[in-house]
């Protein structure tokens, strides 16, 4: 069949991604976009010398030998770009002076932490094995596109996996006995208490093993690089004002911006089908971009305008493909 050309409301990396894989597979297609700059939240900007950034804390697939990698290769997000990785995850400090660095070395974290709270050492154990057993299985990676060797390869972690995914941030930190970790464990992924532990472990798993970088230049450095990915796309970026279905508090009213933290729905079902990307009498009318996946992160946002572009391939009878680029 013959679709009809593609029109993409936002320039934000979802919609950037679904008009790059959309051209990949020989669709016209045309972006709007009502700000002047690409990559909507995924931006940045320079003060006298020093880079603000309003959306990357770390970007999985930055690694080369990351499984998601092939997310950014694909859409040259990364290309001629520095990559920084982290040596701490994120410091807890509060207004007393009591500070806990959450380093990406897996046994000083472990050695720090029990030192500074000793009363918890169990749980400090409990929190660093979890770390160690899943910094080898990409968790966020999986997140994004679960395959059924998958599923037989996280067999034997499956139990680590429903105790993560059931257990919100605050939850844990509520089980320290130290009063300061009690009260601040619970923002260790990005000041958000209701996430799942599966999330923080998953991708702070990934810092630990090398991915989970930032790009030098900041986000919108790489939005730059995705506008770009094909000559003359940028000519297809249009400035509108336009409007989107109302699910949003922010640009577009997602939960507090960012994901649909907490979904009533359990954490393996959606790794497994996802969410709803469509609404009832709008025929050929998709929702893509983070709030519309039920996970967290940009790779999530890039990958989902991926696999719209892949679903109207297979509707419409043609093969899927992709190109890394130049």
């Amino acid at each position: 069949m013959t679709r009809k050309p593609l029109i993409v409301i936002g320039a934000g990396i979802a919609g950037l991604s679904t008009g790059c894989y959309a051209r990949m597979n020989g669709y016209d297609v045309q972006v709007f976009e009502k700000h002047d700059k690409p990559g909507g939240m995924c931006t940045s900007w320079v003060r006298k010398g020093y880079t603000f950034d309003y959306c990357i804390h770390n970007l999985i697939g930055s690694s080369g030998t990351a499984k998601a990698h092939r997310y950014w290769a694909e859409l040259g997000a990364l290309s001629g770009i520095e990559v920084l990785t982290f040596r701490e995850m994120v410091q807890l400090e509060d207004q007393k002076g009591n500070r806990v660095d959450i380093v990406s070395d897996v046994d000083a974290l472990e050695r720090r932490l029990i030192e500074r709270v000793p009363a918890d050492a169990d749980l400090v154990r409990e929190y660093v094995s979890a770390l160690r057993k899943l910094r080898k299985v990409e968790v966020m990676a999986l997140m994004l596109d679960l395959r059924p060797l998958d599923q037989l390869s996280l067999l034997p972690k499956l139990g680590l996996f429903k105790k993560l995914g059931s257990i919100t941030a605050a939850q844990f930190s509520d089980k320290f006995q130290d009063e300061f970790l009690r009260r601040s464990f619970r923002y260790v992924q990005y000041g958000i208490p209701e996430i799942p532990m599966i999330a923080h472990v998953g991708m702070f798993a990934a810092v630990i093993s090398g991915d989970g970088g930032w790009p030098r230049g900041g986000s919108l450095t790489l939005s730059r690089n995705i506008e770009k990915r094909f000559p003359g796309l940028r000519g297809q970026v249009e400035a509108w004002d336009v409007i989107t279905p109302v699910t949003t508090e922010r640009y577009l009213g997602a939960y507090r911006g960012l994901q649909a933290w907490p979904s009533k729905v359990e954490m393996s079902t959606l790794m497994k089908e996802g969410l709803s990307t469509t609404l009832p009498g709008l025929e050929g009318f998709y929702m893509v971009g983070q709030y519309a996946q039920g996970t967290i992160g940009l790779t999530t946002v890039a990958a989902a305008g991926r696999k719209l572009v892949k679903r109207l391939c297979k509707e419409d009878g043609k093969k899927f493909q992709t190109s890394d680029a130049p």
